[in-house]
């Protein structure tokens, strides 16, 4: 593996979600069922089924046939993007969940399902947006998403200056600040909080 492999890896593992994916929130009162997600998808032309409460797209498996068209399959499963509930976030409660070494961040398929979830009826805009539409008068939630962007600039130079185990601790203080977003959130609304311990 050359360096230049080697920091393509590690840009890629130390993306925060909003990075990778623009942010998709199932509003409260819609709630998460896949046979109604699954038309919107099927929709816009892309090719799903349902998998428990999971929406798995496969992707085209151009690999020829024979014995190493089953070797490939057996080292590298077929690509697939799939689509699910995450009941341990607030904001970016729609989990869209792929191989980001293997699949390009420009993939046309991930419009199309961003698309997809907002004609559904889920909520695309930024999370500071998605969290102020619960929570308009809270002067907390604009000064964590402030030290959040703060982190995610940090992050990226630091990514840019090869310090990668400092831009992962930057990385995971964002997440924190994320999950802290939404137990202000959850607390306002009077929902439930998820336990961050594992337990």
């Amino acid at each position: 593996m050359s360096p230049g492999d080697f920091l393509h890896i590690q840009q890629y593992l130390l993306r925060a979600p909003t990075e990778i994916v623009a942010v998709i929130h199932l509003p409260l009162e819609l709630g998460w069922n896949v046979n109604l997600v699954l038309p919107h998808i099927v929709a816009h032309n892309i090719s799903a089924y349902c998998q428990g409460d999971t929406v798995v797209v496969p992707l085209p498996d151009d690999r020829g046939n024979g014995v190493v068209r089953q070797l490939s399959r057996w080292l590298h499963p077929p690509l697939a993007i799939t689509v699910s509930y995450n009941t341990a976030r607030f904001i970016r409660n729609i989990d869209l969940s792929y191989d980001p070494l293997r699949m390009p961040l420009d993939f046309p398929c991930f419009h199309e399902i961003h698309s997809a979830m907002s004609d559904f009826g889920c909520m695309t805009s930024s999370e500071l947006d998605v969290a102020l539409h619960y929570y308009p008068t809270s002067s907390d939630i604009p000064k964590l998403f402030e030290e959040i962007e703060c982190l995610e600039l940090k992050k990226e130079e630091l990514v840019r200056q090869q310090d990668f185990e400092s831009a992962a601790r930057a990385r995971d203080d964002g997440n924190l600040l994320r999950t802290q977003v939404d137990d202000i959130l959850r607390e306002h609304l009077g929902i439930p909080m998820e336990r961050h311990d594992g337990g």
